[in-house]
């Protein structure tokens, strides 16, 4: 699956690049008005969040900005950068090719009553650079075929934007309870992001089992996001993921699907409402499903421990050998 990333995470993506390319941290004050309006004011906060949602896409569309990108100079061909291994892809020629059009159209939503009202205590000139990256990524979308993924403030903007537009020029937007489930599954797995360069992050996003497990999670995490409690739901199924997943290491095959529907069964009565029609459904899915992501979307984050562990033994021996 294929995604927009908007603001707040494309910002934090913005804010980790330029550290990765220039060694130093972006402070949390920053003095130029284009970057503080880029990155965000809680670019850290989120930061695991997005490089997250980068590694659970296949492909991460983002609007360019005056802004370092992963080895920019490999993969740029005129205005397109198309970095293939790590899914990330934004198009400056599309910028340029959209400019008049989304130009006009930000002086009429500027008048919006509900958008000025929104972007009230926001200063002009960020004002448009926000409604400018909104009408881009709403063609990128469409473009693309494929939903926007954003949080706060812009949500609102994206929502309003449908009602002015229609809904057949503003494309879906992924839910605010998918982002906050994703969030809790980082939290419960304790999922840190700290590469001291881009050799992790590529290894991340090319590793074949975590490309299961992080479609796995996604349609775990999409089933999760609009019940009443997503944490309390999300941690019932990984309970659940968990013990079907010892029970069939210990077995000779995989356990058919009316085995997982009895299993999920007996969990029913403690979870009550919570389990909706969509989770049920993420978690068992059929023989096709199981077989393909060995109904472990929960060691989402683990592998990524793996990995790291694993390149980081790599550096220590390569390092030591070396030396003698």
């Amino acid at each position: 699956m294929d995604i927009v990333l908007s603001h707040p995470f494309s910002g934090a993506l913005y804010a980790f690049f330029t550290e990765q390319a220039t060694g130093e941290k972006v402070p949390e004050k920053i003095g130029h008005s284009y970057y503080q309006t880029l990155y965000g004011k809680n670019h850290y906060e989120t930061r695991d969040l997005a490089l997250t949602q980068l590694l659970m896409y296949e492909k991460v569309f983002i609007v360019p900005a005056d802004n370092h990108m992963p080895e920019y100079k490999n993969h740029l061909s005129g205005g397109k950068y198309e970095n293939n291994e790590l899914g990330l892809f934004t198009d400056w020629d599309e910028h340029q090719k959209a400019q008049d059009e989304i130009e006009a159209q930000i002086e009429l939503d500027q008048q919006d009553s509900v958008i000025s009202r929104i972007l009230a205590k926001v200063p002009l000139h960020s004002k448009r650079q926000i409604l400018r990256d909104v009408r881009l990524e709403v063609a990128l979308a469409n473009k693309f075929k494929c939903p926007i993924l954003a949080g706060g403030g812009r949500n609102t903007i994206f929502k309003r934007l449908s009602e002015i537009d229609g809904n057949f020029t503003t494309p879906q937007l992924v839910g605010a309870g998918v982002v906050r489930t994703t969030e809790h599954y980082i939290n419960l797995a304790s999922l840190s992001f700290n590469p001291t360069n881009y050799d992790l992050l590529y290894s991340y996003k090319q590793d074949r089992e975590l490309r299961l497990y992080a479609d796995s999670l996604r349609k775990i995490v999409s089933g999760v996001g609009e019940s009443e409690d997503p944490r309390k739901e999300l941690l019932l199924l990984m309970r659940e993921s968990m013990e079907k997943d010892s029970l069939t290491k210990k077995a000779s095959g995989f356990l058919d699907v009316t085995s997982i529907l009895l299993s999920l069964a007996g969990f029913i009565p403690v979870a009550g409402p919570f389990f909706s029609a969509a989770a049920l459904a993420a978690t068992a899915g059929g023989k096709t499903f199981d077989r393909q992501a060995r109904r472990t979307w929960h060691e989402f984050g683990p592998r990524i421990k793996r990995i790291t562990d694993f390149k980081e033994m790599e550096l220590l021996i390569a390092t030591e050998l070396a030396d003698t």
